[in-house]
Formats: C-alpha cells, structure tokens, sequence
C-alpha cells in the first residue's frame, strides 16, 4: 500500500476506532457532508449505471431504490475473537435486500477473508428466527457446509447476493493480508421502515431515473 493511502487509512481507522467493525475501515466517510455523499461522486455514478440498474430492477420487479455505497478495507483479525458481519447473518435493512460487491483486491484463498454466504433454499430454516450474528458451530448444526460458497475471485471481479435471504458472513483475514471491497446496497421500495436521513444530495444533472433510485 502506497504511504500516503496507508497513512490515511491509519487516520481513519484511529477515528473509527470507537465503530464496531474495527476489523474493517470505511474509507469513503471523509466524502461524506452532513451524513450524505454527492450524487456526482464516482462511487455512486458507479451504483446507478443503467445496466446495474437493469439487474436489480429485474430481481426486484421495480425500480429499486440505492441505500448505500461502502469502499471498505478488511485487516487481520486473527488475535481477535470473531464479530459482527465476520458471523454469519441475514441483513434486515428491508424486506428484500440486494448488495453489488466489486473486489477492488485479489481474493485468492481463505486467508483474504473471501465474502462467503449460503444460498437462499439452504438459508430458509434461520429466516424469521434470526436474531443476531451466528457462530460456525450454530449455522453447520442445521445446515451441511457443503451449502457454502466462497466468492473466491481476482480483484474487478462482481458479484450480486440478496443479503437477506442468503445468511453471509466475510471479512476474516488472515497473516498480513487485506481484502479492499466495494459495496452498493439495494432496497426494494418502498421501505418498510421510516425513512432514514438523505444518504445522497444532489450534485451535477441528474435523470429522472437517477432521481427516483436516490430519492431526491
């Protein structure tokens, strides 16, 4: 990692140190103003490219609504005990939930900490009885771990899982590795939960589109 990036990332991670995911750090937060980033930033033109857009519409039936986008950077954790998303678990953003991961890294075994989930038919028995992270040993007394798939895969490699519906977990690195992921979180509208604070502000010209997907 360049010096500069490295040095960075050390900044964020001291001001992040109090987040619960201190196996990860968010690198995108210093975009942010006031909680929102702008709909010109390249991350999110990223998320609402028409052809994304056409994918997720197609799952979810609609036009489907962006919640969120993440760069984060995966660090060791092996002296310390597994937490939050690096168990296994279901997202409950919304009712239906669908993530787009870009390695941004190469992730070429285990000790890369690969995203790793276990497809929907496999993952029903946990869904309405989940209610927090799980250990290895509860998901494999109910679920064979030849349901496993482990996104193993070289970095600009994509991939698309409904979060909530396939229990997931990643982010367990290993040695002196790094796992550097993009995220865009999707929802099927409309929300079944109040509407949170604006994630996106509006920032250059924008297609209606474009407009209905940030809600703006």
């Amino acid at each position: 990692m360049p010096p500069v990036i490295a040095h960075q990332t050390r900044e964020l991670a001291g001001k992040q140190q109090l987040g619960h995911k201190s196996f990860w750090v968010s690198l995108l937060d210093e975009d942010l103003v006031g909680g929102a980033f702008a709909t010109d930033h390249p991350f999110v033109r990223y998320a609402v490219q028409p052809s994304v857009l056409r994918i997720m519409g197609d799952f979810m039936h609609d036009l489907p609504q962006l919640s969120d986008v993440l760069l984060t950077l995966s660090r060791p954790t092996e002296d310390k005990a597994l937490s939050f998303s690096q168990l296994w678990h279901l997202d409950h953003d919304d009712k239906r939930v669908c993530k787009l991961f870009i390695y941004l890294t190469d992730v070429r075994d285990a000790a890369d900490g690969p995203f790793t989930f276990i497809p929907a038919p496999a993952s029903k028995s946990f869904r309405n009885t989940i209610k927090s992270h799980m250990s290895d040993a509860q998901v494999f007394s109910k679920t064979d771990r030849s349901a496993v798939r482990e996104m193993i895969a070289p970095r600009l490699s994509s991939f698309i899982v409904n979060t909530a519906r396939c229990l997931h977990m990643g982010s367990r690195i290993q040695s002196d590795r790094s796992r550097l992921l993009y995220t865009a979180t999707y929802i099927q509208p409309p929300r079944m939960y109040p509407e949170p604070p604006a994630r996106f502000r509006a920032s250059g010209p924008l297609t209606e589109v474009e407009h209905a997907v940030m809600r703006l």
